[in-house]
């Protein structure tokens, strides 16, 4: 992953939008959205944020 400037929404946009989040049920073979998940949240910590992945049902995740 490139690093993402403090505060560039549009390089976050953009990193996020790289990862594929196809959902499983609509999308045969789809990853889902941990990879991008993870993603966001790493660049998030690295601007200072305080956020955690939660698994909001079995194998779907959610950022807060």
């Amino acid at each position: 992953m490139e690093a993402v400037e403090a505060g560039d929404a549009l390089a976050l946009a953009r990193a996020i939008v790289r990862v594929d989040s196809r959902n499983p049920t609509l999308a045969p073979g789809g990853p889902g959205e941990n990879a991008v998940a993870r993603t966001l949240c790493e660049i998030l910590e690295g601007w200072g944020f305080n956020v955690q992945v939660l698994e909001v049902a079995p194998g779907r995740v959610s950022v807060r």
